[in-house]
């Protein structure tokens, strides 16, 4: 239904934990598609009917504090996927290396960050080999892509936002690793450390320039002191990763499917608003784009 519902193969992710034949259904509602330290701005809705899912309890608490109705934890899209990859496996296999999540600009955010910095302090301080997720609206960006190709890294990218095979291509390449550095706390971080990885914010904190000049604090040492120390692995990882990914609020799936309004007549209505949507402020964003000025307007 909302655009942000259909980044990074949530949507496939939550439907195949459903058990669902079709892979990639309207979702009634909004999907929080990415980690943030707290419920933030999440805009207008005209549809008050269509919740708003978030990831863990905190957001859901500051949303009934603010008097957001219809606001529900659900974990995040991350863990249900992982949960359908590891098909029982109780651990994840053993990684070797390190993988860099450098954190990454998109059509609605800029990010101006010190990545000769990032290499320096990771080969200093993590072990090899090295790779380098770099976020395919970066790769045409020269100082997000050559200092790591002259540090002969691996670089990878797992495919544009709306590719439903972004999370699982995501969820192997974690595996494949030891140890997850970023310059920021964000996403890929606390998905490492879900899976026992040693995580940890190396580099100078980046700037980000949101789409109306305002520039949020990337620099979150004060409250995840830990993360920015020699780093956090396995069970005292994956205990922080679980507040923060909502591994509490994970659902069975026959609940979920019904809040997701896969097991009710909103199955039929999601569909339509989605195309109402996509007719008012066309599919750029939808599609991982640069945001639509219709968008840029309202924010």
């Amino acid at each position: 239904m909302m655009p942000d519902n259909d980044y990074y193969g949530h949507r496939t992710a939550l439907a195949r934990y459903c058990g669902l034949k079709q892979l990639s259904p309207a979702v009634f509602g909004s999907i929080r598609h990415g980690w943030q330290p707290d419920l933030g701005d999440i805009g207008e809705r005209t549809i008050t009917a269509a919740p708003i899912f978030v990831w863990n309890e905190r957001e859901q608490q500051q949303a009934e504090t603010r008097q957001i109705p219809n606001v529900v934890a659900i974990g995040a899209p991350f863990i249900y996927g992982v949960a359908s990859l590891r098909a029982g496996a109780e651990r994840p296999p053993a990684g070797r290396g390190t993988i860099v999540f450098p954190k990454h600009s998109d059509g609605t955010v800029r990010v101006t960050q010190d990545c000769e910095r990032l290499v320096a302090e990771t080969e200093r301080q993590a072990e090899g080999p090295f790779t380098v997720s770099v976020f395919y609206q970066d790769l045409h960006r020269p100082e997000m892509v050559e200092p790591f190709t002259r540090a002969g890294w691996r670089m990878v990218t797992f495919g544009s936002r709306d590719d439903p095979q972004f999370l699982p291509r995501m969820v192997l390449e974690l595996e494949a690793h030891a140890a997850v550095v970023s310059d920021a706390v964000c996403s890929a971080l606390w998905y490492g450390a879900h899976l026992g990885r040693r995580v940890r914010v190396l580099g100078a904190p980046p700037e980000v320039t949101m789409l109306d000049g305002h520039r949020p604090d990337t620099d979150l040492s004060a409250r995840w002191p830990q993360l920015y120390g020699t780093g956090v692995e396995g069970p005292e990882a994956e205990a922080l990763a679980a507040v923060e990914l909502g591994v509490g609020c994970m659902r069975e799936p026959d609940e979920l499917a019904r809040l997701l309004g896969w097991r009710s007549w909103r199955r039929y209505a999601a569909p339509l608003v989605r195309l109402a949507i996509d007719a008012r402020h066309g599919n750029d964003l939808r599609l991982g784009r640069e945001a639509p000025r219709s968008v840029r307007r309202s924010r």
